[in-house]
């Protein structure tokens, strides 16, 4: 598991500002070409990942998005309430609609 945490400089982000983060974030990455000098001799073989899950900031609240594995949809959890989003497509459309600030990306090893 991977986790990169967010920091937006800003606490009320433009719909344009998440929808251009959305476009920047990679569903997979290549731990290799990340961490290229210092891990290479360390890695697992297994190096490929995709993102997995993602905990959003919005006013005073958190959401989370998961994928789920038994369903191959991607799952938002809000309080108590759990819904079916779909794709990666339908969590980023939340994302810009509800101007959700992702802060966690969660990544694991393919």
């Amino acid at each position: 598991m991977l986790t990169l945490g967010l920091i937006w400089d800003t606490a009320t982000p433009s719909r344009f500002d998440i929808q251009m983060f959305s476009g920047m974030v990679q569903s997979h990455l290549d731990l290799r070409s990340m961490f290229q000098q210092t891990m290479d001799d360390h890695l697992p073989r297994d190096h490929m990942m995709v993102l997995r899950g993602m905990v959003c900031f919005y006013g005073r609240h958190y959401v989370a998005f998961q994928f789920s594995n038994r369903t191959k949809q991607w799952m938002m959890f809000d309080d108590t309430t759990v819904k079916t989003v779909g794709s990666i497509d339908g969590v980023w459309s939340k994302c810009i609609a509800g101007l959700y600030m992702p802060s966690l990306l969660l990544y694991e090893v393919l």
